[in-house]
């Protein structure tokens, strides 16, 4: 179980031995994340701020419409954040010094409660990209067991409870899938994959393209089954 919002080379290695990993990747909602950020350190600000920047998670079309419906300028309220920011480090270079954070800074800056909202829906956004990154794109995310040559997914889950639920499924044998065979451009013979129902996540798929599965083979010998078997084990037997 990795309960992270990105996949480590750890969790690639264990996917690659056939384990099932779980990542957790919160869902945000705004209006309470941004009472909980009030109480956050103003160096969490400054960072996580620089973080969405660096992504571009606050240049994104939708994100871009959520802020403005907060602030119509939210670029300026970022960009006075950073100045004031800078200008109090100068002047009170302590980070654990919270108490004087909250009186000097947080207390005396009208727009603040504004930023928090304004990092809050920023943070809804990025973590979006990241369960959908995980889930479609991530390189990461699907690796090929070579046991089998079946590729082996991760499960993404959205919140502690639905974590806890399919981590019961999963030690109990207990999870759904659903098989699927998506359509492919012509030419192109396609693959098929094992999806969990409750996550919606490729759980293992299997290609069924002759020239890969074949070049794949070729590299081992005594193996126990093929692609097409294993797939058919994990649906029957579980993991």
């Amino acid at each position: 179980l990795w309960a992270l919002v990105r996949v480590p080379a750890q969790s690639a290695a264990t996917l690659a031995q056939g384990r099932p990993v779980i990542v957790y990747v919160p869902r945000i909602q705004p209006n309470s994340h941004a009472r909980r950020l009030e109480g956050c350190p103003l160096d969490y600000f400054y960072r996580r701020l620089l973080h969405l920047r660096s992504e571009r998670i606050l240049d994104d079309d939708k994100c871009g419409k959520d802020l403005r419906r907060i602030r119509p300028d939210y670029e300026e309220v970022v960009r006075r954040f950073f100045d004031d920011y800078e200008r109090y480090r100068e002047a009170q270079p302590l980070l654990l010094w919270e108490e004087r954070d909250v009186r000097d800074f947080k207390r005396a800056k009208a727009y603040f409660p504004e930023l928090c909202r304004l990092l809050a829906v920023g943070e809804k956004h990025a973590y979006e990209k990241r369960a959908y990154v995980l889930k479609e794109h991530h390189p990461l995310a699907m690796q090929v067991d070579m046991k089998t040559g079946v590729a082996v997914g991760v499960l993404v889950v959205r919140s502690p409870a639905a974590c806890a639920r399919l981590l019961r499924q999963l030690l109990l044998n207990q999870l759904r899938f659903v098989i699927e065979s998506p359509c492919s451009p012509e030419g192109d013979p396609g693959y098929t994959v094992l999806k969990e129902v409750t996550t919606n996540s490729a759980y293992r798929v299997v290609t069924k393209n002759e020239r890969l599965t074949n070049s794949f083979w070729n590299l081992f010998d005594g193996r126990v089954s093929t692609g097409q078997d294993a797939l058919y084990n994990d649906m029957k037997g579980g993991v």
